[in-house]
């Protein structure tokens, strides 16, 4: 499947609740990786994507990034993204998708097949507090 062609069943917000200074917009996909080609996963987190093809055949990739360790929800749009440009892309994404399934591994390792809404593993820590 061409990253193009996924569609999400949800929309994610192109705003920042908490501040009108966390919107950032490309013109390329070699200019955003100028800017986070290099930078660390775990302080700059990809959780989703989207792409869009707008009426005129420009492609828009949005990106959306948590900076965990300021807090801050950082939604990316890299305008004028080429066909050229989805192995690269692909690449970069498949990064933050290891990463992803490595922050999910207490949960994932213990899902069956057969039951993927299982609850929280039963020897998981509880955080201190809760019930």
């Amino acid at each position: 499947m061409k990253l193009k062609e996924a569609e999400h069943p949800y929309y994610c917000n192109d705003g920042n609740y908490y501040s009108n200074d966390a919107f950032i917009k490309f013109e390329s996909w070699e200019e955003f990786l100028f800017g986070y080609g290099d930078v660390d996963i775990d302080l700059n987190l990809i959780f989703r994507w989207d792409y869009h093809i707008q009426d005129d055949g420009k492609q828009i990739l949005q990106i959306y990034m948590i900076q965990q360790r300021k807090g801050i929800f950082r939604p990316i749009w890299v305008m004028n993204v080429k066909d050229e440009d989805e192995q690269e892309i692909r690449k970069f994404l498949q990064k933050h998708w290891e990463k992803m399934k490595e922050n999910w591994i207490p949960i994932s390792q213990n899902v069956s097949s057969k039951n993927s809404s299982q609850d929280f593993p039963e020897n998981s820590q509880k955080v201190e507090g809760s019930k």
